[in-house]
């Protein structure tokens, strides 16, 4: 009896450790975790600048590899330019430089990572020939943080999770984004997972409450 009760004992202790497992895997497995956000907007140009975590070598392949800082500066025109490149100046506090950022033939936007982490707290404008833009960190007034997005994906995807394992491994990676609709004026967290077997599952949280936007 002693013996069936320490089997039992341990299977359950096993299980509990797997389940634990999992979820630090995952985090483990973040190849991009935005945590800052900052904004600017005019009827011209949309600017937005994320700052955080992500891959070195950033592919969307399924594999995690390590981590560095990055802050993405994103300008999105009405009227594109006709070039690939401009090159901008950016002031963060008091000190100016410029950054040339390159257009994005996905979606027709111009990027640029700095390469490193600007402070939640900066104060950054960005000038462009006629164009000026005051940036507002957005993400500090989030009553969801980054953190938190994560923990609520990771349990709205409950069971679904499983198919991203093999032999207890986490095989796969996950990105955690501020994705904005530009139709509705609000923002969510947009959490990725990208398996090795090219699988994809998504949830969008609502910044505001954590509420599911959208699953799919």
């Amino acid at each position: 009896m002693k013996k069936f009760l320490l089997v039992f004992m341990l299977a359950i202790l096993s299980i509990s450790m797997v389940g634990c497992n999992k979820k630090i895997k995952i985090e483990d497995c973040l190849s991009e975790q935005t945590k800052v956000y900052f904004k600017a907007q005019t009827d011209d140009v949309k600017g937005t600048i994320c700052i955080g975590q992500r891959e070195e070598n950033f592919i969307y392949d399924g594999n995690h590899t390590k981590n560095v800082d990055f802050t993405l500066i994103t300008l999105k025109f009405k009227v594109q330019p006709t070039t690939n490149q401009i090159d901008v100046k950016l002031k963060v506090n008091e000190q100016e430089k410029n950054v040339l950022l390159e257009l994005n033939p996905m979606d027709h936007s111009y990027m640029a990572d700095l390469g490193y982490a600007l402070n939640e707290n900066d104060k950054i404008a960005l000038s462009y020939q006629d164009l000026n833009l005051n940036f507002e960190n957005l993400s500090k007034n989030f009553k969801i943080q980054y953190n938190d997005a994560i923990k609520i994906a990771i349990d709205e995807f409950g069971d679904d999770l499983d198919s991203f394992y093999g032999k207890g491994n986490f095989e796969g990676e996950c990105y955690l984004q501020v994705y904005d609709f530009n139709k509705d004026g609000n923002l969510y967290w947009l959490f990725t997972i990208i398996g090795k077997n090219k699988k994809v599952k998504n949830v969008v949280i609502d910044v505001k409450d954590g509420s599911i936007y959208l699953k799919f």
